[in-house]
């Protein structure tokens, strides 16, 4: 799975005091950076699991300060498994540890948001409505390694929703609005990826429920649908980024790699598309020798 760098802030609107408490620990902060730099083995998961253990003790099992670290501890299993399973055989237990607190930690920022009225102690709402469509791409891109393309699928679509929102939301030509543009154009590019490695023709299922998540005639049509739609948005993209170019912003340099990175994934995309609509003409071409 290909999938855009993580965003180097935890929120691209809260502000530090808007944010769980437990974000401005040193464990928190030292942990999120090893995993940002590749470095997970290094010690952020034992970092996040002493965390885990400290917030379950003072917040309880339901929390959003627990929730938190939920999710990057799960996140850092995920990227610790990822790193070694070319080396080794995949622990699909301690695959499905690390999707379970990612999941825990999804299901709390609902609630969360669901329940939040302006009588709260405390408003994370912002943060939280954030952190959900991250969330659910991490559990998508689990979800993808382990081979449940229609889970995946269902996760990402699931995001779609914030991130558009989140666009609507922020229409002004700032570097916020830039994030958020290219956080919706990577939710586009995930979706159909995961599309093209579906078999064409055949219903894709959930793993669980056995619904249909796209239907099989429908597969490549949608795929090329999100493509068209993520062409179109890095257009944009580009442009904004142009636009902003004289403008300081501390985090110029990391959005235009992560853009960069989009616009190869987009490549990737196109290229697959295009070996499909060459398959599929093949075949059509080879069946009325078949009949014959």
């Amino acid at each position: 799975m290909s999938s855009a760098s993580e965003p180097t802030q935890t929120s691209l609107t809260a502000s530090p005091l808007e944010c769980p408490l437990v974000t401005r620990d040193a464990r928190f902060r030292a942990a999120k950076k090893l995993k940002q730099s590749g470095r997970v083995h290094l010690g952020a998961i034992p970092m996040l699991e002493t965390l885990a253990n400290r917030a379950e003790e003072e917040f309880g099992t339901t929390n959003i300060e627990t929730a938190t670290v939920y999710y990057e501890l799960g996140h850092a299993m995920y990227l610790k498994m990822i790193s070694t399973s070319a080396k080794s055989v995949v622990d699909e237990n301690y695959v499905e540890e690390a999707l379970e607190y990612m999941a825990k930690a999804c299901s709390i920022l609902y609630d969360y948001v669901s329940n939040w009225t302006i009588e709260n102690d405390s408003d994370y709402s912002t943060w939280a409505k954030d952190e959900i469509p991250r969330h659910l791409i991490g559990i998508g891109n689990v979800q993808s390694f382990q081979i449940k393309h229609a889970d995946a699928i269902e996760s990402y679509l699931n995001a779609l929703s914030y991130r558009e929102e989140a666009c609507v939301r922020c229409k002004d030509q700032s570097v916020v609005s830039l994030r958020y543009q290219r956080l919706l154009t990577e939710c586009y590019i995930l979706i159909a990826e995961e599309m093209l490695v579906c078999k064409p023709g055949q219903d894709v299922l959930h793993s669980e429920t056995g619904t249909v998540v796209v239907k099989g005639e429908d597969v490549i049509s949608l795929a090329q649908t999100y493509y068209e739609q993520a062409r179109e948005k890095l257009q944009d993209i580009v442009y904004l980024m142009a636009t902003l170019e004289g403008e300081p912003s501390q985090s110029s340099e990391s959005e235009k790699q992560d853009i960069c990175h989009l616009a190869t994934m987009l490549v990737e995309v196109g290229m697959g598309l295009a070996e499909q609509k060459e398959q599929g003409t093949s075949m059509n071409s080879a069946s009325p020798s078949k009949k014959k």
